[in-house]
């Protein structure tokens, strides 16, 4: 489905840089027209309560709401976000993209590194620091990653025009 607005949430402090970022290079990777998401970012897990929020807000001004959560100790949110937008009227315009471990699954991912649900995907990576994540979306081979990971995969399809 194509959305012509996107407003994309994420858990991830250091997300709202290193997405932006990570948008361009798929523009400029997959020929995507010039669209600008608003992207936000929780700075931490949020709580149920604000992203609810969030995400209502999000729907008044755009298509669709992308919520991308770190799947290594957000169990009991994604839970209970999964129940909540099984019932909501416009859940065909919400998307839950859960990530094996967090965020930084991708960059293993882009790799050709294994990710383990067991291990935060930021330990794995060698002499990195969290404030190096926006750095990293010009590094990542969109093209593996795709390949990888079904989750880049989905957030593709979101994005695509």
């Amino acid at each position: 489905m194509t959305y012509a607005s996107h407003y994309i949430v994420t858990t991830d402090r250091y997300g709202k840089s290193f997405i932006d970022g990570l948008i361009k290079e798929i523009k400029d990777t997959y020929q995507y027209p010039e669209r600008k998401p608003t992207i936000y970012s929780t700075m931490g897990d949020g709580g149920l309560n604000r992203i609810n929020k969030i995400v209502e807000s999000g729907l008044i001004r755009h298509e669709v709401v992308v919520l991308l959560i770190d799947g290594h100790k957000n169990r009991t949110l994604i839970s209970r976000l999964s129940e909540i937008l099984k019932n909501h009227p416009k859940r065909d315009k919400v998307k839950l993209l859960v990530f094996e471990s967090e965020i930084e699954d991708w960059i293993l991912k882009s790799e050709k590194k294994n990710v383990s649900k067991a291990r935060k995907s930021s330990a794995a990576i060698k002499e990195y620091k969290k404030y190096d994540l926006p750095d990293y979306a010009s590094k990542i081979n969109l093209k593996i990653l795709e390949k990888s990971d079904t989750t880049f995969k989905e957030f593709l399809g979101i994005l695509d025009p």
